[in-house]
């Protein structure tokens, strides 16, 4: 084998592309990898070997390296896109001879797809992470700064301020997945221990045989496969912080009498141990119950009630606040579109879907919210929330008009129809007036004429302005 047909094999062989010119610019090799890498050409050699470079626009669509060198007299490298699924890294070169005159003109490529695409990896791994520090973030602020758009909540968060400083114990009510919860951290975070724990227990969650190990711990062998080393109950853990006991209504009696007694010693006793562990523990306390109601029943000491009682702070439920509504669904909105990476190319929430959202009476209070809005990022297509999704679900097959207009009225007691109607009409005029504000949209939403919406303002004391 000749030496030239030895070099010819090399290349053959090799997995980055050579084309090789003599000194004018004409192909004199060019091997098997630079073909499928820079062409599409199958019989691109025979077609160009002995053609000059700058005759190649009739196979390639770009401009070459190899006519660049040949033009320039020069070096030159460049990565570019030949094809959409192939990036190529291609370097070229002059060679020259002892007295420095041009003999060869050489091109090298090499396909770096693999690296560009572990490089948008890379990329997108670092987005991805950047919008989970945002989540995170967002999450935190809610913490600090919850929304509280509607003047009803704002008037509770200010009050939250007011008490924070101290340590008296304050006794939260209000519907479930209202934001009981959030306003006790926010207490926490505004108080003088917030830098301590703050830990929450659900006490309806725990049966009734172990919340008293779970809040006050148990001492090594006090049961039948108690850890042999004992265990902290929630109340150490969140010694010098805050606990939150949740759900305080579902505490059984018999529990309520100890809960009673640590709050007015301030001292524990684990079970099975007769140690007693003193407990610095600011007690907030929250509920979904009608405490007095429970009181009356006897499902509740009267004497707890009391101790619980000492700052009370009512959660209005989510559809008595409209502009929380509009707040809270912007603020998910975001949230989960940073979450699930569509901060690009966010989805839109249109302005109907909204009406839809402030017509709806939120059972589920800010949870349900969530948990809707946290489906809506995700399951709508077509970058645009979908009404049709949230319509199916919340189970709802009756227009939305319909569903103001047709809320249920509950008949506690006999009373004159015209004070049921009158009351069922005032009702009406109040939800309507929190949707649309102007006399003008509630007599459209309404059916009815500007003028008796006006008469019907006045006559229940709705404000106007």
């Amino acid at each position: 084998m000749t030496e030239k047909n030895l070099l010819y094999e090399v290349l053959e062989q090799s997995n980055e592309g050579f084309l090789i010119m003599d000194a004018k610019g004409t192909v004199i090799t060019v091997n098997k990898a630079w073909i499928q890498l820079c062409t599409n050409v199958l019989d691109f050699d025979k077609n160009v070997i002995g053609t000059h470079v700058f005759e190649f626009k009739e196979y390639i669509n770009y401009f070459s390296v190899a006519e660049y060198i040949v033009k320039n007299k020069t070096s030159y490298s460049k990565v570019y896109a030949p094809f959409e699924d192939r990036v190529i890294f291609s370097s070229g070169k002059p060679i020259t001879d002892n007295s420095g005159k041009i003999i060869y003109f050489v091109v090298k490529v090499n396909d770096i797809s693999d690296i560009f695409h572990l490089r948008n990896q890379v990329e997108n791994f670092s987005r991805i992470k950047e919008l989970y520090i945002e989540y995170s973030k967002s999450q935190t602020n809610a913490d600090l700064n919850p929304i509280q758009a509607d003047p009803k909540m704002q008037k509770i968060y200010q009050k939250c301020l007011a008490i924070s400083a101290t340590d008296a114990t304050v006794l939260i009510m209000g519907e479930s997945g209202s934001g009981k919860e959030i306003v006790a951290n926010f207490i926490h975070n505004n108080s003088n221990r917030s830098e301590k724990p703050f830990v929450s227990i659900n006490c309806g969650a725990i049966p009734g045989t172990l919340i008293e190990s779970e809040l006050f711990g148990y001492a090594p062998g006090a049961f039948t496969g108690a850890n042999k080393t004992g265990k902290k109950g929630i109340f150490e853990a969140a010694n010098t912080g805050t606990l939150l006991l949740d759900e305080i209504g579902d505490m059984p009696l018999e529990m309520q009498v100890k809960l009673l007694r640590v709050m007015e010693n301030k001292v524990i006793r684990r079970v099975g141990s007769e140690k007693d562990i003193s407990v610095d523990v600011r007690i907030i306390a929250a509920t979904n119950c009608a405490l007095p109601q429970l009181v009356k029943e006897g499902k509740f000491r009267r004497d707890l009630y009391y101790r619980l009682n000492v700052i009370r702070i009512t959660v209005p439920p989510l559809r008595e606040r409209p502009k929380d509504i509009v707040a809270l669904s912007k603020y998910f909105h975001n949230l989960f579109s940073r979450k699930y990476h569509h901060t690009a190319a966010k989805k839109v929430f249109p302005d109907q879907l909204l009406e839809q959202f402030l017509l709806y009476d939120w059972p589920g209070n800010v949870r349900e919210l969530r948990n809707i809005m946290e489906q809506l990022v995700l399951l709508s297509e077509n970058g645009t929330l979908d009404q049709n999704i949230f319509l199916s679900i919340i189970n709802d097959d009756m227009s939305i008009q319909n569903r103001i207009i047709t809320e249920n009225v509950s008949v506690k007691q006999i009373a004159r129809l015209d004070d049921i109607i009158e009351e069922t009409e005032k009702q009406l005029f109040k939800k309507a007036y929190r949707m649309k504000k102007t006399s003008r949209e509630i007599a459209k939403l309404l059916n009815v004429s500007q003028t008796t919406v006006i008469r019907k303002l006045k006559k229940y004391g709705i404000t106007t302005d």
